[in-house]
């Protein structure tokens, strides 16, 4: 095992164009998130979205291609936020503007109209480059593209969202934003980036 000094060491020597420092260079270069969307209705990504609207205070909408999902995420949620009011770490009011703030859907059109998405879905390659195809289409030109995974190449995902390799205008807004599970717990969130990934991305990503 590697320590964690070794292994940015290590990193630097054999990838060094790939190491960066991520901090935001300047607060000016991250745009602002005013909605959120998140794909995917299971543990992660109800968990996400409800920090989301909770922390952040952004409406968030959940796409699931499956109602029943959407609804089982939903009564979760409902089970966390009332747990929470009665072990009084938040009140009733706070509860129900958190609660108020998720929406769902299970069409990826309602994604037209975020600021940032985040995909959780299942870690299957070929199902999330379809997903990001879909969202380079579906989403503003300005929307940070993110996905959860740690474990599927960044660089390949964001390659899905173009058909032309010298455009990058979807590609650069491609990041990963690995959050650790239990969401509503952990409050670890990893960010790692592709080769295509622009830097306005990285600060916007670490903003929000």
């Amino acid at each position: 095992m590697f320590s964690a000094v070794a292994r940015s060491s290590l990193l630097r020597q054999v990838c060094p164009a790939a190491y960066r420092h991520f901090s935001s260079s300047s607060p000016l270069a991250a745009a602002e998130v005013k909605k959120l969307g998140v794909i995917g209705a299971g543990q992660m990504g109800l968990g996400i979205a409800l920090v989301a609207a909770q922390r952040a205070g952004v409406p968030v909408v959940i796409v699931d291609n499956s109602q029943a999902s959407i609804d089982k995420g939903m009564k979760f949620a409902d089970k966390l936020l009332a747990k929470d009011v009665s072990k009084e770490r938040i009140s009733q009011s706070d509860a129900d503007a958190t609660r108020g703030r998720l929406s769902q859907s299970t069409s990826m059109d309602a994604l037209s109209d975020v600021d940032f998405v985040i995909e959780a879905v299942p870690e299957i390659p070929d199902l999330k480059t379809k997903i990001f195809a879909q969202l380079a289409q579906i989403c503003p030109s300005h929307a940070i593209l993110a996905t959860n995974t740690s474990s599927i190449s960044i660089t390949r995902i964001a390659a899905s969202t173009s058909k032309d390799p010298t455009d990058l205008s979807a590609p650069s807004r491609v990041i990963s934003t690995h959050f650790m599970n239990p969401v509503p717990v952990q409050k670890g969130v990893e960010i790692i980036t592709g080769l295509q990934t622009s830097q306005s991305t990285i600060d916007t990503a670490i903003e929000f």
